[in-house]
């Protein structure tokens, strides 16, 4: 096959050619992550290392095994070379499919991310139930806290997925996301609410939220190696200082 050419017979410039069944299919370098081949290639497996593209043999994977390789090598990749390495490409050769099978499993890579963004949240979900509910609100919270800064610090690299990963421009994130988002407030709505009796239910969820953000801020910082520049506390006291004086306030405002 020749490769294709633009109008007037110049080669096409800044576009990969990916060889289907014999035939060319141009991909945007700066859209590939979106391109959704129209092949279905879901249930073969291609051998692209000689010229032109042979047909494998049929794959020997269900849909449901194929998407928990696909998402697992994702997470690999993630977990050692962070957001930066990931590519469909990549993904492709660990699972030995075609690039154009991701596409037939997830829409996009975004999806893709978020898919592992989820599963990371429903982990630390269950770390933080696990954690011993007893002694006062305060104590209560500090040990969430602490689970929290450690559980983030066993998974840095998928922790920062959360951080670093942005939707596309007219994507909003999933309901289901925000949901998986909201179940972590459960812990800490809990712990807070002996202090905010005279708080009306919003005003509780808004400071269960804040007192959130503020612990994400400083565990994305501490994962990213950048607390050091900003304070010389360690993140563990940071976050003990942090959840002490935030609960300080919530007593004064309280008793005002």
């Amino acid at each position: 096959s020749r490769q294709p050419q633009r109008a007037g017979g110049a080669p096409a410039s800044g576009v990969k050619y990916l060889i289907f069944f014999g035939q060319f299919r141009s991909e945007s370098f700066a859209t590939r992550a979106e391109r959704a081949y129209s092949e279905k290639t879901s249930d073969v497996k291609l051998d692209c290392s000689a010229p032109g593209t042979k047909m494998g043999r049929r794959s020997i994977h269900t849909p449901d095994e194929l998407r928990e390789l696909i998402v697992q090598a994702a997470t690999d990749i993630v977990d050692h070379d962070g957001l930066s390495g990931l590519s469909a490409r990549e993904i492709a050769k660990r699972v030995n499919y075609s690039p154009g099978t991701l596409y037939n499993v997830f829409d996009n890579l975004d999806d893709l991310v978020l898919t592992i963004e989820a599963r990371l949240l429903d982990r630390l979900a269950e770390r933080l139930d696990g954690v011993d509910s007893g002694g006062t609100p305060q104590q209560r919270l500090c040990r969430l806290a602490d689970a929290y800064l450690a559980f983030t610090q066993e998974n840095p690299k998928l922790w920062n997925l959360l951080l670093e990963h942005r939707m596309p421009a007219g994507r909003e994130i999933p309901d289901w996301y925000r949901a998986k988002l909201g179940s972590l407030l459960a812990p800490l709505t809990d712990a807070l609410t002996p202090l905010l009796d005279s708080f009306d239910a919003q005003e509780k969820e808004q400071a269960a939220r804040t007192l959130w953000a503020g612990l994400h801020g400083i565990t994305s910082l501490s994962t990213a190696d950048k607390l050091s520049p900003i304070t010389n506390h360690a993140a563990g006291q940071t976050v003990d200082d942090f959840v002490t004086t935030y609960i300080a306030g919530l007593k004064n405002r309280h008793a005002n």
